[in-house]
């Protein structure tokens, strides 16, 4: 999909609309990943140090896309992309002694709205979690042959801990509330049983203890399953 050919023919006599452009960026992070993948079983360290490099700088221009598309489309929109709210979902995760999980859900003016800016936060937050277990691998190397440890330019360096993908993850989390009113059909519930599936993935591979978080995507994936007659008997549900 990422061929010039499919992202250009089809929209000949058709604009395309800011979804489109930002999924035009995302064909490209399967072949990326896929590279990680590879360069991540070399053995020769300087080999493995400088395939990093350039899986680093791929996923920096993609973010760098990203960031790009984001502040456009914000400038296109009147008013706020979306606001905060008190939560009114129940989850089995939440009770007296821990409270709610997300006590606040995030509104968006419309779907139209909402699609871009959770594809947005989806994929910046696939992309920060892999490229931090890029800088992870990194930090591991021996020294370079004659005995220094070549750093990444500072401007490189994520200001923010490698964390990014937390917060878009944690951004997904609280948008479930919008996508699942009854006003969206099963429409708005189909499209954040994607983006949670997703959310599920990059907690499980992420260092830390996100056991909760990683309950409640469970549990709200089951309602949204059961929202829709989906089947249900899975490990989620468990």
């Amino acid at each position: 999909m990422s061929r010039p050919e499919w992202l250009a023919k089809p929209w000949n006599s058709l604009p395309k609309s800011p979804h489109d452009d930002l999924v035009d960026m995302l064909f490209h992070l399967p072949a990326i990943f896929g590279q990680f993948d590879a360069v991540s079983r070399e053995r020769d360290q300087n080999v493995l140090r400088a395939g990093l490099y350039e899986v680093v700088a791929k996923f920096l221009e993609i973010e760098s896309g990203l960031q790009g598309f984001y502040e456009s489309f914000s400038r296109s929109v009147s008013g706020p992309l979306y606001w905060p709210a008190l939560s009114t979902l129940e989850s089995r995760v939440d009770d007296e002694e821990s409270g709610k999980l997300f006590p606040v859900s995030f509104q968006f003016p419309s779907f139209s709205v909402a699609l871009p800016v959770i594809t947005y936060w989806s994929n910046s937050m696939v992309l920060h979690n892999q490229l931090g277990h890029a800088y992870d691998r990194l930090k591991m190397l021996t020294p370079c042959d004659d005995g220094s440890f070549p750093a990444l330019p500072s401007a490189q360096v994520p200001c923010d801990g490698g964390r990014k993908w937390e917060v878009m993850a944690k951004n997904i989390c609280q948008s479930v509330e919008y996508f699942s009113q009854d006003c969206m059909g099963s429409l708005g519930p189909l499209t954040i049983l994607s983006f949670l599936t997703g959310c599920y993935s990059c907690f499980g591979n992420a260092a830390g203890d996100w056991s909760r978080e990683m309950r409640w995507i469970s549990d709200s994936m089951l309602q949204v399953k059961r929202r829709l007659r989906f089947p249900t008997g899975n490990l989620l549900e468990g």
